[in-house]
């Protein structure tokens, strides 16, 4: 509970919300709002603000899908049945494809090889 006398900082993480969102906000004078701070995949409050898209236990569990599927890719890769992502180019742009990309985890080797900057604009996959 944010009481008087509390540091805006302490106040912010009593209720939640990350230090850099408050620095942010004080120093730029915009507050974001509250629907920025949701798990795109249950719509709890996040746990770290802007830096993640998901709340602390969706994020586990997409930590622990998006490590096995990309453990099916490594193995894909050394088997020979997908090429190695370095030899190829961004499906979206055409530059230097630097990962795969998966848009489904449940099909963990149907992936597409994309640049950092295309990977990101893609926004996070289903899980």
């Amino acid at each position: 509970m944010v009481s008087e006398g509390m540091t805006i900082y302490r106040a912010a993480r009593t209720v939640g919300i990350a230090y850099s969102t408050v620095h942010r906000a004080l120093k730029t004078g915009k507050v974001s709002e509250p629907e920025d701070f949701l798990c795109v995949k249950c719509g709890a409050v996040t746990w770290r603000g802007h830096s993640s898209k998901y709340c602390q236990q969706c994020d586990l569990i997409v930590e622990k899908i998006n490590l096995w599927a990309m453990g099916r890719v490594a193995n894909a890769v050394k088997a020979g049945k997908l090429p190695p992502v370095r030899t190829l180019t961004c499906v979206d742009c055409g530059a230097p494809a630097v990962g795969y990309d998966h848009r489904d985890y449940s099909k963990p080797l149907d992936v597409q090889p994309v640049c950092r900057r295309c990977n990101w604009k893609r926004g996070p996959a289903n899980f």
